[in-house]
């Protein structure tokens, strides 16, 4: 993540600001860049860079029906006559399985990247709006060890603000559903 307040704990509930209403949006703690409401990769001069974000869901073994990826629209970022800037990745695929989880000298859990999937999708596009990807599945993928891991793939558009013109991907809002199992 780029800042620490652009954290991964942003994307579990969807921001009003989101939702592209003004009224919505002039209540959003984002606004004054106080307190982001959406996880944000680090800056990059490279468009074909890729990030991760992993999850941990809530039962070790379940069903997966659907993903939602919300990019997010900096409609605080507009210029005359354009469109609010939209930090989408160019695409996304993500793995289900197991990550190697060790407690650390303070006693905190920490999530080591050894990775043992169990189920992947196949690689999908996402569209450069506030809309973003919904992602239902033909079949419900069986989920073992509890993780999803999303990667995305590229940068799709640069930062606006003039002598910041570096590539960024930020999302508002990630949700999976399905099912956990017994």
């Amino acid at each position: 993540q780029d800042r620490d307040e652009e954290d991964k704990k942003n994307l579990l509930s969807r921001s009003k600001c989101q939702s592209g209403v003004p009224e919505d949006q002039s209540l959003c703690p984002c606004k004054d860049g106080d307190k982001p409401c959406y996880w944000s990769s680090c800056a990059t001069t490279h468009e074909n860079s890729n990030e991760w974000i992993s999850f941990r869901l809530n039962s070790m073994v379940c069903l997966v029906h659907s993903i939602t990826l919300q990019p997010y629209q900096a409609w605080w970022q507009v210029s005359r006559g354009a469109h609010p800037p939209v930090y989408s990745p160019k695409e996304v695929y993500v793995e289900f399985g197991a990550l190697q989880e060790c407690i650390d000298t303070d006693g905190r859990s920490v999530i080591k990247d050894k990775w043992r999937w169990s189920a992947a999708s196949c690689t999908r596009a996402v569209p450069q709006t506030l809309q973003g990807l919904e992602w239902v599945f033909e079949k419900p993928l069986l989920v073992l060890g509890g993780y999803c891991k999303v990667h995305l793939m590229g940068k799709v558009q640069r930062q606006t603000v003039v002598g910041q013109e570096e590539f960024y991907c930020c999302i508002a809002y990630m949700g999976i559903k399905g099912c956990a199992l017994p």
